[in-house]
């Protein structure tokens, strides 16, 4: 923030371990490091996001600008896409939180306790899915995760080369929201003291590691499968398709801020893209994140029974300003 010619850091945050990275945040006393979001409605003030080396993001009042690839543009991320939304609040309300406490240990009873470890576990599950496909983008491999809607029975679209059947991802997300909202309102976090602050923190760090191991899932030919409730069923899945692409069918795109690019015949897609969206056409309900061995990054989902794709979004965690932006 400058006034003259001064430069001030008025505080720095971990996207990796703040639930309200996307949020208003306060200020946390006695700590080393201010967990703070200042005001940039004057400005004079500038927010700068680095993902890793020569990828960063800038805010500057209103204004969001991406540097990514040598390329100046505006940030787009799978959590813009409308569908994957929904499924973060399905995925979300599935996990259940009923033998919990519904007030908070020192405050006592807090009006909304139990909304807001649902809204937590719906937060880690986009947390969740950012960790994965960036594993996934920055490999430089390619891969394939998809997610079907649990009633789909697999065995008609998939031939599963090795078949888990996990709900680890999902218990991990499960035991990192049950400390919410405690954990990340600084308001209640004093109730949070000794072997309950320990389990949070491993908590945490049991939902990296599974994060990883599931991207690096996706690392090995074939697709990850996976359940709209986070169970994983298998990775190095083969899609059951023989559908031959003709000139005539077109790949259809979502909503951009660059706006869409112009339509693609399907046929001029390699296999990964190919097949996801056979998946996505036959399974409604469907979504499939396509990474390229280049690191980019496409997403298909089943919109009313038709396939819509979105190009390039970016891994990370964002979510527009919701003044003056429209969603895709």
């Amino acid at each position: 923030q400058s006034t003259d010619d001064s430069f001030r850091i008025n505080g720095i945050t971990d996207l990796d371990l703040s639930l309200l990275a996307n949020e208003p945040m306060r200020p946390i006393g006695g700590g080393l490091i201010s967990d703070y979001s200042p005001s940039y409605s004057d400005g004079k003030c500038l927010k700068l996001s680095v993902f890793r080396p020569g990828c960063l993001r800038l805010k500057a009042a209103t204004s969001y600008f991406e540097l990514r690839d040598s390329c100046i543009r505006l940030p787009f991320s799978v959590s813009n896409i409308k569908y994957v939304r929904e499924w973060y609040e399905k995925a979300g309300k599935s996990l259940d939180f009923s033998a919990l406490p519904e007030e908070d240990p020192v405050v006592g009873n807090v009006p909304g306790w139990g909304e807001g470890r649902q809204h937590a576990a719906q937060q880690l599950v986009r947390r969740s899915l950012s960790a994965i496909l960036n594993k996934v983008c920055n490999a430089l491999h390619g891969g394939t995760i998809i997610v079907v809607p649990k009633e789909t029975d697999t065995d008609d679209f998939f031939r599963l080369k090795y078949s888990v059947s996990s709900e680890q991802l999902r218990t991990v997300i499960h035991d990192r929201a049950s400390f919410e909202p405690g954990l990340s309102n600084p308001h209640y976090r004093k109730g949070m003291a000794g072997a309950d602050l320990d389990e949070a923190h491993f908590s945490e760090r049991a939902l990296a590691r599974t994060c990883d191991l599931v991207g690096s899932f996706a690392l090995v030919d074939g697709a990850v499968v996976l359940r709209e409730d986070l169970t994983v069923l298998g990775y190095g899945a083969e899609i059951l398709d023989e559908t031959v692409s003709g000139d005539e069918e077109k790949v259809k795109w979502g909503k951009h801020p660059h706006g869409r690019p112009p339509e693609r015949p399907l046929n001029s897609f390699g296999m990964r893209h190919r097949s996801a969206f056979r998946v996505c056409e036959k399974i409604e309900g469907a979504l499939a994140f396509v990474v390229s061995q280049d690191g980019g990054l496409r997403v298909f989902c089943n919109v009313d029974g038709n396939v819509v794709a979105f190009d390039e979004p970016t891994p990370e965690e964002w979510v527009f300003p919701k003044v003056g932006t429209r969603e895709p």
